[in-house]
């Protein structure tokens, strides 16, 4: 059995800018002015409610990751940006800014999950 199957393969080519990010299991890491890493709390960002009507019904919201990353622009915080979202079983993590020549969110790694 491979180390490695494919559900765990990472694609660094892939453009992940409009991958939708759900606000459940999401933890989201910036740099502030002075270039420390912290944890940017996910109530600073502004999630969208996936129901038209606006009700949220306790369902979770969700952005892109573009968005994200505008919404951490905007709110001062400096590259290099990364998202962890993880489920039970599995988990991905994204980048962004880590390459000048190439300002893009970018699949970065996996996990296994909170499991």
């Amino acid at each position: 059995m491979s180390a490695n199957p494919n559900h765990l393969m990472i694609d660094r080519n892939k453009n992940c800018d409009e991958i939708e990010i759900c606000d459940e299991g999401t933890t989201i890491f910036a740099h502030d002015k002075s270039y420390r890493k912290i944890v940017v709390p996910n109530t600073c960002l502004k999630w969208r409610n996936p129901c038209e009507d606006d009700n949220v019904y306790d369902l979770p919201m969700f952005l892109m990751l573009k968005e994200i990353g505008e919404q951490l622009f905007s709110l001062g915080y400096e590259p290099v940006f990364y998202v962890w979202h993880e489920q039970g079983l599995s988990g991905k993590i994204y980048q962004y800014g880590n390459y000048q020549d190439d300002q893009r969110w970018v699949e970065h790694g996996v996990t296994k999950g909170y499991a």
